[in-house]
């Protein structure tokens, strides 16, 4: 049987009539795709492509915690950039928030250097023309609950 959660917080931002931030099904947790919204003033927060990640990273983390699980358990990851001139910046702060075992990540531009990312396993990392609200980057996850 399908045990099918609906997974809300105020520590991350939501438009429930659209979608759910996340759904946990049977151990697993989708997260809905997030860009750098700062959940009490739901604007975007003013920064660069690393201020902006760390923010992303904040909301799927809160949404985690909501699932009780969090970002060490994240097993899958995917990456939205508006200019992948930005995924070395976007890369540092990444790393910050996942300094062990990373998720699976698949590069997708030919132009980035396979050297540069060996440490990595698999990631989606996909250059987009626009993202929501005229952001720089959108992140979404799946994580095993704890």
């Amino acid at each position: 049987m399908l045990n099918k959660q609906i997974i809300s917080t105020e520590k991350a931002p939501s438009l429930p009539n659209i979608y759910n931030q996340a759904i946990a099904v049977n151990g697993l947790v989708f997260c809905s795709g997030t860009i750098a919204i700062d959940p009490e003033s739901e604007k975007i927060i003013d920064g660069d492509i690393k201020a902006h990640t760390h923010q992303v990273l904040k909301n799927l983390a809160g949404v985690l915690e909501a699932a009780n699980t969090s970002l060490d358990n994240v097993v899958k990851l995917n990456v939205y950039l508006s200019d992948m001139d930005n995924f070395t910046a976007m890369n540092e702060v990444y790393v910050q928030y996942f300094p062990n075992e990373k998720p699976c990540r698949t590069l997708v531009d030919p132009l980035i250097s396979h050297r540069r990312i060996a440490n990595f396993k698999t990631k989606v990392c996909v250059a987009v023309k626009t993202l929501p609200w005229g952001t720089d980057v959108e992140m979404e996850c799946t994580a095993v609950q704890a």
